[in-house]
C-alpha cells in the first residue's frame, strides 16, 4: 500500500490475511525469517482462517475465557495472549510480562511486586498479573503500555 504523507510518499506493508498465510508453504514462512515460529504462524494461521475461532465473540468474552482459548493456539503462551488481547481484542486489564516489563516492575515498584526470577512459570505469571490488576486497576494494559515506552526512551532505545 502506497500512501502519500504530505510531499512524500510513502510504502507500507500490511500484515496478510489468516488464509493468505494458511496457503502459505512452511518454507515460504521461513524464508520470512520466523525460525521455529513459522510452524507456530502456519497452524494458527490455518486454525483462525477455518472460521473456528470467532473474534467477536472473544471481544465479549471475559478476560479468563479469552486467555484460555487463546493458550490453545499453538504457539501462544502467557505474553503473547495477553498481547494479542490488548491489542486487538479490547482486553484492556490484560498486562503482557516480558522480561522487560519484569525488570520496569522490580525498578518502580520492588514494594509492590516481588520478581526475583528472570522466567517466571505459568502460576507466577497469574499471581503477578493479579497482582498488577490490584494495583494499576482495570485498565492496567494502558499502564504496561506507558511504563514500556518511557523506560525504552529514557534509555534512548526509540525503536517504539
Amino acid at each position: 500500500m502506497v500512501l502519500k504523507l504530505g510531499s512524500k510518499k510513502r510504502e507500507f506493508f500490511l500484515f496478510p490475511e489468516p488464509k493468505r498465510l494458511a496457503n502459505a508453504t512452511l518454507q515460504e514462512l521461513k524464508e520470512c525469517k520466523l525460525g521455529y515460529r513459522a510452524k507456530y504462524v502456519l497452524d494458527t494461521s490455518r486454525i483462525i482462517a477455518s472460521g473456528k475461532i470467532d473474534f467477536d465473540k472473544l471481544k465479549k468474552a471475559d478476560y479468563q475465557q479469552t486467555k484460555e482459548l487463546l493458550l490453545k493456539l499453538p504457539g501462544i503462551g502467557n505474553k503473547v495472549a495477553d498481547c494479542v488481547m490488548l491489542f486487538s481484542l479490547e482486553k484492556l486489564d490484560a498486562f503482557p510480562l516480558d522480561t522487560w516489563m519484569l525488570k520496569i516492575l522490580q525498578k518502580y515498584y520492588s514494594n509492590n511486586f516481588c520478581i526475583d526470577k528472570k522466567t517466571i512459570s505459568k502460576k507466577r505469571y497469574e499471581d503477578i498479573h493479579q497482582k498488577v490488576l490490584e494495583h494499576f486497576g482495570k485498565h492496567a494494559g494502558y499502564s504496561q503500555q506507558f511504563l514500556f515506552k518511557m523506560e525504552r526512551d529514557l534509555n534512548e532505545k526509540k525503536w517504539l
